[in-house]
């Protein structure tokens, strides 16, 4: 059975001021962030290593600077060419992650944060991560959970306030801009890691209610479409003349941390996983 572990408030705490070293004035992914950076820490990567839709490899440096032999794989080629110019991967493919072109038993390591989620053929792909993944090796993600999307919060508020045409539209919007596909819950998920091959030991809950709550509100402000741009370059154009940004950011994590009672459930989860052996 896969153990639940915790995540101190501290480590949490700890985790915003390195988060804002490249997250600057973005409070919706720092807060989210965090829980993903104090959980990581706990663990090591052994070479050679995927990272699964790797992003612009800003993240993964962060966390695992000291990494070895690192391949990155991402669908968008811009993308990529971020990717790679980061210089912190040995290779970057633009590629499918549900058809990757990898030998079986390639790497000691698979890591994807907060990706899998956005994938349309998410049983393939977990089925090709453990395909490609030794036996005894690592795999280790983040993903968005079914209280994802049950807690977008301005919908809600739209929907409370009569206009549910309103709240509709921006939960649709909303779900397609970041192209959720898999919002699971904690135990499906679970599930269907263990299906593809892999034996989950541990995982960790990521924002839980109303941590959650709180972050789904300030991220979908942020992606609200103004007159010309997203209202979020407006709300970074203030936050960024802020100088105690980073220790503010700090105290309401903290705070947010005392309201949520129930740390068992979240928005998000994080999963540590094995291949299993032959």
């Amino acid at each position: 059975m896969p153990t639940l572990r915790l995540l101190e408030e501290k480590e949490i705490i700890e985790a915003v001021a390195d988060l804002n070293k490249i997250y600057p004035y973005i409070p919706s992914l720092v807060l989210w962030r965090a829980w993903e950076y104090a959980a990581y820490r706990h663990y090591r990567l052994q070479d050679p290593t995927l990272d699964l839709a790797c992003g612009d490899g800003q993240f993964f440096n962060l966390v695992w600077g000291n990494a070895g032999r690192v391949m990155g794989i991402d669908i968008d080629e811009q993308v990529c060419a971020r990717a790679r110019a980061s210089g912190v991967y040995a290779e970057v493919r633009q590629t499918a992650a549900h058809e990757l072109p990898f030998a079986d038993n390639t790497f000691a390591s698979v890591f994807s944060n907060c990706a899998l989620e956005h994938m349309d053929y998410i049983d393939q792909v977990l089925s090709e991560a453990c395909r490609v993944t030794q036996p005894g090796g690592l795999f280790i993600a983040s993903v968005v959970t079914d209280k994802f999307t049950e807690w977008e919060l301005l919908p809600l508020l739209e929907a409370k306030l009569g206009n549910a045409t309103r709240a509709r539209e921006l939960k649709e919007v909303y779900e397609e801009f970041h192209h959720i596909r898999s919002p699971f819950t904690i135990e499906e998920w679970i599930a269907r890691v263990e299906n593809a091959g892999f034996a989950v030991n541990d995982y960790y809950p990521i924002a839980p209610e109303p941590f959650g709550r709180i972050f789904m509100l300030l991220d979908e402000l942020w992606h609200v479409k103004g007159e010309k741009t997203e209202i979020g370059q407006d709300m970074y154009a203030y936050l960024s003349g802020l100088s105690n940004f980073s220790e503010g950011m700090q105290d309401i994590v903290g705070g947010l941390l005392k309201l949520s009672p129930n740390p068992n459930v979240g928005a998000g989860l994080i999963f540590v996983a094995e291949k299993r052996k032959l």
